[in-house]
C-alpha cells in the first residue's frame, strides 16, 4: 500500500454491511453548528436499533419540528424506505433531510419527503412497521 495514501476511516466512522462509512450524528450536530451556525440542535438518534415508541408519535414529532422552523437529518435503513420492507436486521445506512412527512392512520401508512446527496427529492410511502423498524432517529437544527 502507498504510505503517502490517506485513510479515510477512523474512530468517528462505523462500517455498514456493505462496506461503506455512515457519518455519526455527533459529526451532523457539529457540521450544524460549524458550517450552518445554528445554536439550537437536538439530537434523537440510536445507532443500535430503532428506539421509537410509535410512528404517529414519531411523526407528530418531526412535524412539530419542521413547522418550529428545524432543519432536520433523518437516520434511516434506506433499503426499508426505499422498498416498504422490513429488513430482517435493520440498521442505520443513511442520512436524509426532511421536507415533509404526513400519516394515514386508517391505512396505517407515513409518506416522507426527503432530500438525499445531490438534491434528489423522494417521497416514500411505508407501513407504519416499515418506518419504525427503519427509523433510527434525526439530529435537528437551527
Amino acid at each position: 500500500m502507498n504510505e503517502n495514501v490517506l485513510n479515510l476511516k477512523d474512530e468517528n466512522h462505523i462500517s455498514t454491511e456493505r462496506g461503506t462509512d455512515l457519518t455519526l450524528p455527533h459529526e451532523v450536530e457539529a457540521m450544524m453548528k460549524n458550517i450552518l451556525a445554528y445554536t439550537d440542535i437536538k439530537d434523537e438518534t440510536n445507532l443500535a436499533t430503532s428506539k421509537w415508541s410509535s410512528t404517529k408519535s414519531s411523526a407528530e414529532e418531526l412535524l412539530d419540528l419542521l413547522k418550529t422552523g428545524y432543519s432536520i437529518g433523518l437516520l434511516i435503513n434506506v433499503d426499508n424506505f426505499k422498498h416498504n420492507k422490513k429488513s430482517i436486521f435493520s440498521t442505520p445506512s443513511h442520512w436524509v433531510g426532511l421536507r415533509g412527512i404526513s400519516l394515514d392512520e386508517s391505512n396505517e401508512e407515513i409518506s416522507v419527503n426527503v432530500f438525499t446527496w445531490g438534491n434528489i427529492n423522494k417521497t416514500w410511502v411505508m407501513s407504519f412497521a416499515v418506518f419504525k423498524d427503519g427509523y433510527f432517529g434525526y439530529v435537528a437544527g437551527k
